[in-house]
């Protein structure tokens, strides 16, 4: 979480001149009276302590320098928790990175999966469509043979010779 100073709550600069921070001061007391502000009455009454206080300790050279000396405390002891912040950041993301390369490594699978899956199953079909022609020519076949012993059994029936055209087949 960062550091919430009074400069913060009066919304200037850590720079800033006495004047700018009066006026500051004096734009933010009106914007928040608790008989101007369009909120809660408690929440006026609340930011208007705050924004007094930090003027308090702001428009105080003495005030304002512990201040200041507070502030630089703060950041060189966060300067030390960033580090560390920084260190499980950079772990968070090694490891959202590992889980978007397994997420990957997976997503390659089952796409790899599903096309043998889908040429498997152009294989079968391919293989019942050779079966079904080889039935088909089976049975064409066969009714060949039928109609051609049928003929010649009617040839014979009839006491044909050898060139007898009878009109069959």
């Amino acid at each position: 979480m960062p550091l919430r100073t009074h400069y913060d709550n009066l919304k200037v600069a850590r720079n800033a001149p006495e004047a700018v921070i009066r006026a500051a001061y004096k734009v933010l007391m009106q914007k928040y009276h608790p008989d101007k502000f369009t909120g809660s009455p408690e929440a006026a009454e609340r930011i208007s302590k705050i924004i007094h206080v930090s003027f308090s300790v702001l428009s105080d050279p003495v005030k304002r320098a512990a201040h200041d000396a507070w502030i630089a405390e703060q950041e060189r002891e966060g300067s030390a928790q960033y580090q560390g912040s920084q260190d499980e950041a950079n772990q968070r993301r090694q490891q959202e990175e590992a889980a978007r390369r397994q997420r990957e490594q997976e997503e390659a699978e089952r796409w790899r999966a599903e096309q043998a899956y889908r040429e498997a199953e152009e294989q079968r079909k391919h293989q019942q469509q050779q079966e079904e022609q080889g039935r088909q020519q089976q049975e064409q076949a066969e009714e060949t043979e039928r109609r051609l012993k049928e003929w010649r059994a009617n040839k014979e029936a009839r006491g044909c010779k050898k060139n007898c055209v009878t009109g069959y087949l």
